[in-house]
């Protein structure tokens, strides 16, 4: 007997029974690709739940949360690859701590264009999805007591940084390199983080919480730190602590503006002036508001909380990329007037603490960049008879005010302070340059 449309039914279930094999066969292809594709994340990524480490653990690394993807897709917040945005979490193990929170925003220099962007795109710095499930924490978030006797069971959160723009990029539209959708949205990002925090954990019935950025999460500090306070409840007491993100708008050696010129392109190039502080924004023409990008230009209309100040005036960052000066002074002696000069600028710019009557700030002249996030940086560092860890919390804790918790360090030599002659030896001037010729591109 026939099919109604003529084909015999032995072959019309034949047909059927070889269109179900390929069938079969293309999904078992499909979830082996994502899992070959997602392999570096927990297995369940997708179905991650907003308070999924929300409990007590007994892990002393924080844990890998990423929002739901459906989340991200409504807000349209995205990291470089479109993945969803995430953060990591441990939570305080002992009810003294439950109200306390530390929440940080994650650094990683910068991608210079959308070439760069798209590399970077496939590297945790761009996609939630190559994150380890796990990661520890040094210095101010390490659980270790001893390193750490004020804060180490605090709540501590790390948003992850994936944008490449210090958490400003703000694109409507995704660009197409390499047949390939890269998202300039980390201030989405930004904000959709900070929400789920507010509606998910405990976070909005904190007692208190510290803010802090390094590197570029401490630029991020800068731009950010008054639209971060505008979503938390106003009655929670919220200080910032600022690490290795004071990066100066400075000539390098040769004369020329180079990093201002990369960093004014990102500006343009991620929309940032949709995004960073409004007050300095609107007091800009046109044709300055990259300006509201940088540190020094931004921080004089920060108004809404008061910030620690952490920086070395002989940032090795900013020694190598930003005054492009690539030799140690003891092997170049007739360039050491670069150094001096960087230093006295510095010096200057960072001294509008001063005029900001709740903030404090400890700037060193060891060969450092960040010096909050590492254990021996935040624990053996000294400037004027205190750690970075002792100066940051007798200002915080308030034992000490403001106007004396403004640490400035030896300025007659370059290597002055005894407490980090150690980062001025060539054994470590060798370890940080070789780091920074394999983890951070040239522009």
């Amino acid at each position: 007997m026939g099919s109604p449309h003529g084909m015999p039914q032995v072959h019309l279930r034949r047909s059927r029974s070889s269109l179900c094999l390929v069938s079969t066969l293309c999904l078992l292809l499909i979830l082996m690709w994502l899992r070959c594709r997602f392999s570096s994340v927990n297995s369940d990524w997708s179905f991650r739940p907003f308070g999924g480490v929300d409990g007590k653990t007994d892990n002393k690394n924080l844990t890998l949360v990423i929002l739901p993807s459906g989340l991200a897709n409504i807000q349209g917040a995205y990291c470089l690859d479109g993945s969803p945005p995430s953060y990591y979490i441990r939570r305080a193990q002992s009810a003294a701590s439950q109200g306390s929170w530390l929440v940080i925003l994650q650094g990683g220099g910068w991608c210079w264009n959308v070439s760069d962007c798209y590399k970077r795109s496939l590297s945790g710095l761009g996609s939630s999805y190559r994150l380890p499930k796990e990661m520890p924490f040094g210095g101010i978030m390490s659980p270790n007591a001893t390193v750490n006797p004020e804060f180490h069971d605090w709540n501590m959160v790390m948003i992850n940084y994936c944008d490449g723009a210090s958490f400003s990029g703000n694109l409507e539209k995704s660009v197409r390199y390499n047949n390939t959708s890269i998202y300039f949205r980390g201030h989405r990002v930004l904000k959709l983080v900070l929400v789920n925090l507010l509606q998910m954990t405990s976070l909005g019935e904190a007692d208190q919480i510290i803010l802090g950025g390094v590197s570029a999460g401490g630029l991020a500090m800068y731009l950010h730190v008054d639209f971060i306070r505008s979503f938390i409840p106003s009655h929670i007491p919220l200080r910032g602590i600022v690490d290795a993100g004071f990066f100066l708008n400075e000539r390098n050696i040769s004369g020329f503006e180079h990093y201002r010129i990369h960093m004014e392109k990102i500006f343009n190039m991620q929309n940032a002036s949709g995004s960073v502080n409004k007050a300095c924004l609107e007091d800009k023409s046109t044709a300055n508001k990259w300006k509201c990008f940088f540190a020094e230009y931004v921080y004089p209309y920060i108004s809404t909380t008061p910030l620690f100040i952490v920086n070395s005036a002989y940032d090795y960052w900013q020694q190598w990329f930003i005054l492009d000066l690539r030799c140690h002074p003891i092997q170049c002696p007739d360039k050491l007037k670069y150094l001096t000069r960087h230093h006295t600028i510095f010096v200057h710019e960072i001294k509008q603490v001063y005029h900001h009557q709740g903030d404090g700030m400890f700037v060193s002249s060891c060969y450092a960049h960040s010096q909050v996030f590492h254990d021996d940086t935040w624990s053996t560092y000294r400037v004027g008879g205190k750690t970075t860890r002792e100066a940051f919390g007798d200002w915080y804790f308030e034992r000490t005010p403001p106007a004396q918790s403004r640490y400035m360090d030896c300025s007659m030599d370059y290597n002055c302070n005894p407490s980090c002659k150690r980062s001025w030896t060539l054994p470590f001037y060798k370890n940080v340059t070789d780091h920074l010729k394999e983890s951070t591109p040239d522009f």
